[in-house]
């Protein structure tokens, strides 16, 4: 048998699938272009008369203290005295609400929502540079790369604010050397609900009272890591609340006049714990701000906002403390901080809404004409109307300025209206598709099918090998060509086993590998996989029994396909849905209850918790091959596996009688099983093509692509270890002959 010539061949067909998965990924989820500018206090944003927008007035808070609780959502601020049987994470965080409603110059408490993907990453990189994210950073959240766009972090150092950071140490990874003082811990754990936390509370106070920081940055990961391992609903989700409510009673207790207090959630979670979709659960956490002097100059009024998109707390957060608004933000002010046109008179920091909106919009509108002229990806007809909307605002807001006239009420909506514009219109194009490699993708797989199929030459080459061999076994049977071992002086050697050489290991195999994939999933799933095993055996049996073998080994269309769609029945019966929010994180600590030191070992025991089902049916393919060979039996029924009437049964031994037709079969199964599969992801890939623009594409159409995708890959690689284990089988049996019978060739 050829055995390197089928494994580089079926190499070259994987390389080829991946190749044409690559180009349509490129594409099809292009990372949005980041505009690596910085704003400083020197801006003369266009167009206007002021020397310095951003810092041309004193700040209105000289410190800040950012307290982010991870997966703090919106459901579990809200305070109603009138239940009685609160559930777990109910009723626990009571000093919001009396805060509120005892102190509502001083504070408000607002829905807080995320864009998708909502995983922490890329919500750390939405509220601190203002971007959206786009649908390929949800692959970064565990191996999180320094933000390069411009942030209120580089802002805080570039103005001399020493920023001092503890807690998740995803901020240490995206804010490398930024920080005057970092106290980073270990986030990855979701089963270590305190040292996070605990971590936080042995430094956070003692830091308050000191006096070497200007913008304090604490991220609790106790609820969100709750959540994780049991969900909202339990009681440890109560004691984690209850710990929280403490801090912030204990922090606000500890505020000085001009400093400033934002507690905030990243993202929400579902009713499991899970969170990374886009669903209003996931998407809806809470934010808090207070400060010990007037913060808010009106009462709550029905103007305030319903829900604050987390955009919009950096230019907030920027003009509240006298830095630039980060180039890159399309975020808009949050209006109710700021006093109405005309009554800034004896404030500190005195920005009246109107002001603040105008700085606002200048710098949304540098941002977009910046960018519209790097990425050309906006549609023209987009672009035109916003600029066409802004020029029209510039001349209505200095004709106010320079008369001195009191500005029209519908003034700062309309530039409200504009921030929102530019938003949406960005939001509609943060991906940029590619249809030349969309196109290219698809095109390339089908570009091996003529060089695998068998010619009729090649076929012929097949033929007079097994004429041969026909016609001497029939000599054999005659007595004319026997050659006992008596007659030459050898003694007769019995050998048993040798008709299952190659199935045996195989099977054991995919049991040991079965029984370590079970170890990294829930408990109750020991009956699917017992289920999988046994429909593993039932569709070789049924493709055993409805198999001729005529001289032929190839296997049909029909059980390549069955035992496919098995392998994706399978991915759903263990647990799994082609979503990011049902990931089984859990899968990451199985045999590691302290948690990692890197991200290689963890990613690689999701992947294989994810994609258990794929893993064993691809390593198990060949069986296909070898299980009609092993149901062989003298005296089988017609159109059985059988042998033919009168010829020994040599189950497995036939195929090395065969060696061509073995490499032959052998290759031609597992590039069917790789076509049905790279049909999946073609479905998949016209889908989301066909579909870009849909309103669920980000939801449901890009995360099956990846699941398709990905299931691909990890097929491919398992298909080849199957595969070469066949090869190494036949290569160990082969030398064993030659020992055996050392002058004989077969």
């Amino acid at each position: 048998m050829k055995r390197l010539p089928v494994l580089w061949l079926l190499l070259w067909v994987c390389a080829l699938y991946s190749a044409g998965i690559y180009l349509f990924v490129g594409g099809f989820l292009l990372v949005r272009l980041e505009v690596n500018r910085t704003s400083t206090c020197g801006d003369v944003l266009q167009p206007g008369e002021e020397p310095a927008d951003f810092c041309r007035v004193q700040p209105r808070f000289r410190r800040a203290v950012l307290l982010i609780v991870d997966a703090l959502k919106i459901d579990f601020t809200w305070f109603d005295p009138h239940n009685a049987a609160p559930r777990p994470y109910e009723n626990k965080l009571p000093v919001l609400e009396e805060t509120v409603s005892s102190r509502p110059a001083h504070s408000r408490l607002y829905p807080f929502r995320a864009d998708p993907p909502t995983t922490t990453m890329q919500r750390i990189k939405g509220f601190t540079t203002g971007s959206l994210p786009t649908f390929v950073d949800v692959g970064n959240n565990f191996a999180s790369s320094a933000i390069l766009e411009d942030n209120l972090i580089h802002q805080f150092g570039q103005v001399g604010k020493r920023v001092v950071f503890m807690g998740d140490d995803t901020w240490e990874n995206l804010f490398p050397k930024k920080f005057h003082r970092s106290l980073p811990f270990p986030s990855f754990n979701v089963k270590d609900l305190h040292t996070v936390d605990n971590g936080i509370l042995q430094h956070l106070y003692t830091t308050m009272v000191s006096d070497d920081w200007d913008i304090l940055v604490a991220h609790f990961l106790g609820v969100d890591h709750c959540g994780h391992r049991f969900g909202p609903d339990h009681p440890a989700m109560a004691d984690k609340l209850t710990q929280m409510n403490g801090v912030i009673r204990s922090v606000m207790d500890r505020l000085q006049n001009d400093t400033l207090l934002v507690v905030m959630g990243d993202h929400g979670m579902t009713d499991t714990g899970d969170h990374g979709g886009e669903s209003q659960k996931e998407t809806d956490a809470a934010i808090f701000l207070y400060s010990p002097s007037p913060l808010f100059p009106a009462a709550p009024s029905e103007s305030e906002p319903d829900v604050v998109p987390q955009t919009d707390l950096v230019p907030t957060l920027a003009l509240l403390l006298g830095v630039p608004i980060p180039y890159s933000s399309v975020g808009q002010v949050l209006l109710p901080v700021f006093p109405p046109h005309g009554q800034t008179k004896g404030a500190v920091g005195g920005l009246s809404q109107l002001e603040a909106l105008w700085i606002n919009a200048k710098q949304v509108n540098r941002f977009l004409e910046t960018y519209s002229g790097m990425a050309k990806d906006i549609p023209p007809e987009s672009l035109s109307r916003l600029k066409a909307d802004f020029s029209r605002l510039s001349s209505e807001y200095l004709a106010t300025v320079r008369r001195g006239r009191p500005p029209s009420p519908q003034l700062a909506a309309s530039l409200q209206a504009y921030l929102t514009s530019v938003r949406d219109t960005c939001r509609a194009t943060w991906a940029r598709f590619n249809p030349l490699k969309m196109a290219a993708g698809p095109s390339v797989p089908p570009r091996y099918r003529a060089s695998t199929a068998i010619s009729p030459q090649a076929e012929l080459h097949h033929l007079i090998p097994q004429i041969y061999q026909r016609m001497r076994r029939s000599l054999d049977d005659d007595g004319e060509l026997s050659a006992g071992s008596e007659a030459d002086g050898r003694p007769a050697v019995e050998a048993y086993g040798l008709g299952t050489v190659y199935s045996a290991p195989l099977v054991l195999f995919c049991g040991l590998l079965g029984m370590g994939l079970l170890l990294l999933h829930p408990e109750g799933m020991a009956l699917s996989f017992l289920l999988l095993l046994l429909q593993m055996g039932a569709v070789l049996h049924i493709h055993a029994s409805s198999t001729t073998l005529s001289g032929c080994f190839n296997v049909p269309w029909t059980p390549v396909v069955l035992w496919s769609l098995a392998a994706t029945q399978f991915f759903h019966a263990t647990g799994h849905l082609p979503t990011f929010p049902s990931i089984q994180w859990g899968a990451a600590f199985v045999g590691f209850p302290e948690g990692h030191t890197g991200t290689v070992l963890p990613a690689s025991l999701v992947t294989l918790n994810t994609f258990a089902s794929h893993i064993l049916f691809s390593v198990g393919c060949p069986l296909l091959l070898f299980w009609p060979l092993v149901c062989e039996v003298r005296g089988g029924r017609p159109g059985t596996a059988c042998s033919e009437e009168g010829e020994d049964a040599v189950m497995e031994m036939r195929l090395r009688e065969n060696p061509q037709q073995f490499s032959s079969a052998l290759l031609q199964l597992s590039t069917r099983y790789l076509f049905v599969l790279g049909a999946q992801v073609f479905a998949s890939v016209c889908a989301a093509a066909i579909l870009r623009r849909h309103l669920m594409v980000w939801k449901v159409f890009a995360p099956k692509l990846m699941f398709e995708a990905s299931g691909f890959l990890v097929s491919s690689a398992s298909l080849l270890i199957g595969v070469t284990l066949v090869l190494r089988v036949d290569v160990a049996v082969g030398r064993w002959f030659k020992r055996l019978i050392p002058d004989a060739s077969r």
